[in-house]
């Protein structure tokens, strides 16, 4: 009996100590990059051959690498976006978004996303600037513009050009 009153109080002393001795680890929040700004659509987007703009559908993608999306040809991407990017896309959302309109962009992505991808569809895909990437930060704020003007899609940030 006495050895077992001892082993109790033996684990009851170390048990206070090693409680004492290491705070409890408190699981860290996910990092989040908080994408703001707005999608501006020039009156002369997307022309079709007499020239006359026309909506363009767009879409904006969150990846974890950029190389995939770089290295896509169009209509494997615009086919299969899901196959081509593979486990580089982390999320998606298409749009379509008419000429002369500015669309407020504001999004809260996770910590696992490190690029930004638009890819715009437009009439005349041959001579278009269909594609756009940018590096984002691993946290905080990033103020963006995403400009779609004639065949040419451009993702810029407060400072100028990306």
């Amino acid at each position: 009996m006495f050895k077992s009153i001892a082993l109790v109080s033996c684990l009851a002393i170390f048990g206070s100590f090693s409680s004492g001795c290491c705070p409890p680890v408190e699981p860290k929040p996910d990092a989040k990059i908080m994408l703001q700004g707005e999608i501006l659509v020039s009156e002369n987007a997307n022309p079709d051959q007499d020239g006359h703009s026309s909506p363009v559908t767009i879409r904006i993608y969150q990846l974890k690498s950029g190389n995939n999306f770089k290295n896509a040809d169009f209509l494997a991407l615009y086919g299969d976006d899901e196959s081509v990017l593979d486990t580089d896309l982390l999320f998606k959302e298409e749009m379509d978004v008419h000429p002369g309109t500015r669309i407020p962009f504001d999004r809260e992505w996770g910590q696992g996303t490190r690029y930004l991808g638009v890819m715009a569809i437009f009439q005349d895909r041959e001579t278009a600037r269909w594609r756009a990437l940018v590096d984002l930060p691993d946290k905080g704020d990033f103020p963006v513009l995403v400009k779609i003007e004639n065949s040419s899609v451009s993702i810029w940030q407060e400072a100028g050009s990306i």
